[in-house]
């Protein structure tokens, strides 16, 4: 069976863990060659062996993606390994928890560097790369902290709204070239970065059901099930999709 990402180059950011890692494997099922990176070299190598006994074509690109010259490197790195690319997915991230009140600029500039700045380069730099490339596009992580407020968060859901500016206002940009930009807007999702919010909101089971709570089907997201929604957007089948948001997120933004 050939998959429906056949001939395409995905990197893929943030790739070590959680969704970025889910993200790889589905792509690599789909028939993509995939360039992981991640900044944690370790967690990276071994994302790269898991993959690789998979079976899949893999190409691991260490990266700090706040870093201009890591972010060239990264896709230097892809086009010298596979030729061409046709698909990045901005992935990385990382999770505070604050208040307005509790606001400090140390960690305003750690956060925004990652989330904003990060999708930033990554784009600038993946651009003249998927310019002239037949079915090329850009999927961006927001979040639904993107599309809502909630207590507790206000940095990382500044920096999600970010993500869906960038991305909005990117497939603008780019829709002459043929270039589909994208976001998927995942809700809470069962990764790391999950049990990092619950912790900071008090931690325990209680929370945690609290949040399972909040979503119609009644329990957190899983990273396949972002992979999923992620590989479609960027298969040839999501060819009319340009500046969407896409909750994958239980309801919960229904209600």
């Amino acid at each position: 069976m050939v998959g429906r990402l056949k001939d395409k180059v995905v990197v893929i950011t943030g790739a070590a863990q959680g969704i970025g890692f889910a993200t790889a494997k589905k792509c690599g099922q789909e028939g993509a060659k995939v360039v992981i990176s991640d900044f944690n070299v370790e967690k990276l190598q071994e994302a790269s062996r898991q993959l690789q006994l998979d079976g899949f074509d893999v190409h691991a690109v260490v990266c700090n993606i706040t870093d201009e010259e890591h972010i060239a490197k990264l896709y230097e790195e892809a086009i010298k390994k596979y030729g061409y690319i046709t698909t990045i997915v901005n992935n990385a991230g990382i999770f505070v928890n604050n208040t307005a009140e509790t606001f400090d600029v140390i960690t305003f500039e750690k956060i925004a560097n990652i989330n904003i700045k990060g999708v930033m380069l990554s784009t600038k730099h993946a651009i003249p790369y998927l310019k002239g490339q037949e079915g090329s596009s850009i999927i961006n992580l927001a979040s639904i902290s993107g599309m809502i407020g909630t207590k507790n968060h206000n940095l990382y859901i500044m920096t999600k709204h970010a993500v869906v500016g960038i991305t909005r206002s990117t497939a603008v940009e780019l829709g002459q070239y043929g270039i589909r930009v994208n976001a998927v807007c995942p809700g809470l999702t069962d990764t790391n970065m999950a049990e990092q919010l619950i912790e900071g909101d008090g931690g325990g089971q209680s929370i945690r059901q609290a949040y399972e709570n909040a979503y119609l089907l009644g329990r957190l997201g899983r990273p396949e099930e972002i992979a999923n929604t992620i590989s479609f957007l960027a298969s040839n089948e999501a060819s009319f999709i340009t500046g969407a948001l896409i909750p994958v997120d239980g309801g919960y933004t229904a209600t």
